[in-house]
């Protein structure tokens, strides 16, 4: 489930895309069955590991320069952008399965231009601008800029566009439309000039939901509509009107409203402010509370553990076992919650972890002296624990599981620990792998990957980056290790590598 994490995914992929940047020769793309400008080298050779080789969409690019990059599927490269490109993968919001990939390039005359490609490489759709494109159930939304907010208005793009894929045919949007962007089950957010004021330099929109045949179905006037992003959502919609602290989530489907929605707690179950700072929990489908509660519900299960949030007599999270016995968590960094298993780190000093099967089992963990522990990952059954001092610098580092401590290092009295930050970056066959940031000879920065009992298995990497950013097997990860970036395994065995100087950025004369 994702609860106080659910924010992560997405993050990495921005992280991703910002970091993961680079340039090479040109690969272009296979040939579109509209017409399109892109040519193809015909089959081209498997130039990676055999362990790429599953028709996947993965796109690899320099960690310290913007645009560029290199599209792979499966074991081979399909495409190489230059350094005026930029490349960006695109998921069917329904399914989560990949639905093809974004190339922003520029035309001969140096005009921004946009080409969505589907996963066998045919043209979906080109035209002039800079886009960002959204996909659900055979509608291509497309929105100038970033994709919310219509930044991109008034460059050389003719607008926000719906593209029915199966035909090409363009829906018409309403007039004024700044952006539009698909949402779970076909529906269409559609944003227009709202008519509140102008506050704090954000200009208000309406928000019209479009059906999957593009019919407008409902106006939402002075308000931002978009989706909550927790498991167990699919098919809600959240609505805030501009001004106000209140939401409300909507579900196209059948119109259902849920009034003072806060978040969604469990598997169709759902927080709500009742008033007079109470809460209570109901399910998605009955409006009959469940619980009430002196402050917002973060987790819950029927007859099992509840977790909540901060009150004005508590300045920590609240842990409510089956029995009623309520346990105060650490103030920050104090719980962990994933489909595999949940780790709670309680105010007395306590780790909890609960398996997937809901076993449990408890420890007691010990802080050096002058460090705080936060737990900052659980992962396979593995918590990883972190000690910071006062300044927030990293003094210790702690690996616990359920047969208790597997690893623990700290900073010898007067001296500095090793690394300044760790954290959790793939998941090995014998446990998770973790990166951990070190400063090497020279003042220069380095990256030690950790196992799941904290030895280094490999030293000295430039760069790391998580590999379920690019889908990649288990224990695999992004890394640049010297003047060679690609997807490298645990045993620092690459999977696909380039060279950092593999550019022609001198090629295109946009591109400077």
């Amino acid at each position: 489930m994702r609860y106080a994490r659910f924010f992560v995914p997405a993050a990495c992929l921005a992280l991703a895309g910002a970091m993961l940047a680079g340039c090479a020769p040109t690969v272009q793309p296979a040939p579109s069955s509209s017409g399109g400008s892109s040519s193809q080298t015909p089959d081209p050779a498997p130039a990676a590991d055999s362990r790429l080789d599953d028709g996947v969409l993965r796109f690899l690019g320099a960690f310290e320069n913007y645009g560029g990059g290199t599209l792979l599927q499966g074991d081979r490269v399909i495409y190489r952008a230059t350094p005026a490109e930029s490349i960006s993968l695109l998921y069917d919001v329904d399914t989560g399965a990949q639905a093809g990939w974004l190339l922003a390039t520029n035309d001969p005359d140096g005009t921004r231009r946009t080409e969505v490609y589907d996963t066998e490489g045919d043209l979906l759709w080109s035209g002039p601008g800079n886009y960002a494109a959204s996909i659900s159930r055979q509608l291509l939304a497309l929105s100038p800029g970033t994709l919310y907010d219509g930044s991109g208005i008034g460059s050389d793009s003719g607008g926000p566009k719906l593209i029915r894929l199966s035909d090409g045919a363009e829906l018409p949007l309403p007039a004024g439309t700044v952006s539009c962007y698909m949402v779970y089950g076909g529906y269409t957010v559609v944003n227009v000039p709202g008519s509140a004021q102008e506050a704090d330099g954000y200009t208000p929109t309406n928000a019209i939901l479009l059906g999957p045949d593009g019919s407008q179905l409902q106006v939402f006037e002075n308000c931002s509509v978009y989706e909550p992003g927790y498991e167990g959502s699919d098919g809600w919609l959240c609505v805030h009107p501009f001004g106000q602290s209140s939401i409300h989530l909507y579900r196209p489907a059948d119109g259902a409203v849920i009034e003072g929605y806060r978040s969604f707690c469990g598997d169709g179950y759902v927080c709500c402010e009742a008033g007079d700072g109470r809460y209570y929990v109901r399910s998605v489908d009955d409006p009959t509370p469940l619980a009430d509660y002196g402050s917002s519900c973060l987790l819950y299960q029927p007859g099992g553990l509840t977790l909540l949030g901060y009150d004005e007599t508590s300045n920590a999270p609240l842990l409510v076992m089956p029995d009623g016995v309520t346990h105060p968590l650490q103030d920050f960094g104090s719980y962990v919650i994933e489909e595999d298993g949940m780790g709670f780190l309680l105010a007395d000093g306590t780790l909890l972890l609960y398996g997937p099967d809901g076993s449990q089992t408890s420890f007691a963990v010990k802080a050096q002296p002058g460090s705080t522990l936060t737990l900052a990952s659980l992962d396979s059954g593995y918590a990883l624990l972190l000690g910071h001092d006062s300044d927030y610098n990293l003094v210790e580092m702690q690996i616990w599981n359920e047969n208790g401590l597997q690893a623990g290092s700290y900073a010898p009295s007067g001296l500095g620990y090793e690394y300044s930050s760790v954290y959790y970056l793939a998941t090995g066959p014998d446990g998770p792998l973790y990166a951990a940031l070190r400063q090497g000879i020279g003042g220069s920065w380095l990256y030690d990957v950790l196992d799941h009992t904290g030895q280094p298995v490999l030293k000295g990497l430039a760069s790391v980056v998580s590999g379920s950013v690019a889908s990649l097997p288990e224990g695999c990860f992004m890394a640049r290790r010297g003047f060679e970036q690609g997807f490298m395994d645990a045993e620092g065995q690459w999977l696909y590598h380039e060279s950092i100087f593999d550019a022609v950025g001198d090629e295109d004369p946009a591109a400077w």
